[in-house]
Formats: structure tokens, C-alpha cells, sequence
């Protein structure tokens, strides 16, 4: 009954709670900007070459990433000067866009910039007590599937397309539910190596190993591939 009354509530004010897009992290609300400019977007399957047709021959869209090619998951970015529903409107008339993922920012203290866009997933920790049908009730609720659990009662969760909510909004009503100790969601980070402003990141060898200092040529962590995943 408790669980019932926590989602009737939640629903009610789901549009006043996420004015303001965030995320928890250590106990704490992390404020993030959605991006204007660029989203993923999820096709389908059979729609998937018509979509990859109208990005190449489009001038104000372009394709950042294949995210998820099974599933029908792009990350697009739209050229400057342009408004992004308007595209979308555009590229829905010669291709059914099945829903949106939305992308966004955050701008540390120094004034870096992180991009990241949301994936379809979740992480979190139910407290021990919390029975599994509760768990599988309010997954129910929201259109929530169970990707992977452990015995630590920690739960990798995936939103599924019809679901009302996204990933950004679902982690956070957990997190505020009286079921969990965590919740963070899934974000696909965009990190290139132009962004690297480390003055001294040349003489970083185990990061990327050029044979500085006599060192042996490509003897590092592979950092650069890693972050470009």
C-alpha cells in the first residue's frame, strides 16, 4: 500500500519534480543542462538504412555515433543555426522515430565541459528488506525491466520503449523511493582529445606512450581508445 500511494504521488507531480534536470551522486543533487543541438534518437530495425540515407544527404543533421545498431540507436547532431524539434519534425516525415533520448551538459568550476548523453539503463541497490515483489511492482509500474542482479541486492535496470519516463527521470524516482540506498544512471560520455587541457598530459606515459623519455613505444593503458568508447 505503501509502494502504490509512493507512484500515484510520483506520477502526479513527475512534470514539477523534473523541471530541472539532475542526478544524484554521493548523497548529493548534481544539477545538468539538456543540450539543444544534439539527442539520440531510436529507429526501427527495418527503418534503420532509410534513416542512415536521410542523415547523409541531410545539411542540418549530421550522425555523431551508432550507439546501439541492433537496437536502432543514433546519436545525432544538429548544425548550428537550426532548432532541434524542428529537425526531428523533418527527419519523422520520411522516417518513424520510435522515441528521443535526450543529451546533456555540465560545466565543472575550472569551466570544463563534460557532454553525455543517457542510455537506456540504471543502477541500483534495494535495501535488504525490500521484498522482490515489491521490486518487480514498481519496475511494473514504470516499464522497467531487470537486465542483472547480484546477491548484494544491486540491480542493473533497462527502460523499455513504451515506458512513460526516461532513464534520467526513473533513476531519480528511485533514488527518492523509500525502496533505495542508490540509484545513478548509465551516461555514454563523449570524450575526444582535443577536450584534454592538461599541459603536462604529453609526459603522461602510462596514459599514452609515444616513447617520451625513452620510454617503449604504445607500452600504456590504451586511455584515448578507452575514452573513445
Amino acid at each position: 500500500m505503501k509502494l502504490l500511494f509512493f507512484i500515484i504521488i510520483s506520477q502526479m507531480f513527475i512534470s514539477l519534480t523534473f523541471a530541472q534536470d539532475y542526478y544524484y551522486s554521493d548523497n548529493r543533487k548534481i544539477i545538468i543542462n539538456r543540450a539543444d543541438h544534439w539527442i539520440a534518437v531510436q529507429v526501427e530495425r527495418q527503418d534503420q538504412e532509410a534513416f542512415e540515407q536521410v542523415l547523409s544527404k541531410s545539411s542540418t543533421v549530421k550522425l555523431k555515433q551508432v550507439l546501439n545498431k541492433e537496437r536502432g540507436i543514433y546519436w545525432i547532431e544538429i548544425a548550428p543555426g537550426n532548432i532541434l524539434n524542428n529537425t526531428l519534425k523533418q527527419i519523422q516525415e520520411e522516417v518513424t522515430i520510435l522515441r528521443t533520448i535526450p543529451a546533456y551538459f555540465l560545466v565543472d568550476g575550472k569551466g570544463d565541459t563534460a557532454k553525455f548523453i543517457m542510455s537506456e539503463e540504471f543502477h541500483v541497490k534495494f535495501h535488504p528488506h525490500v521484498l522482490k515483489t515489491e521490486i518487480n511492482r514498481m519496475n511494473e509500474s514504470y516499464n522497467v525491466e531487470i537486465i542483472s542482479f547480484n546477491e548484494y541486492d544491486e540491480y542493473l535496470l533497462r527502460v523499455k520503449e513504451d515506458s512513460d519516463f526516461n532513464t534520467l527521470e526513473l533513476s531519480n524516482v528511485y533514488y527518492e523511493s523509500d525502496l533505495t540506498i542508490w540509484s545513478l544512471p548509465n551516461f555514454l560520455a563523449d570524450i575526444r582529445l582535443e577536450q584534454i587541457n592538461d599541459p603536462l598530459f604529453a609526459n603522461q606515459w602510462h596514459l599514452r606512450n609515444r616513447g617520451q623519455g625513452g620510454g617503449s613505444h604504445a607500452i600504456d593503458i590504451g586511455a584515448l581508445a578507452a575514452w573513445d568508447i
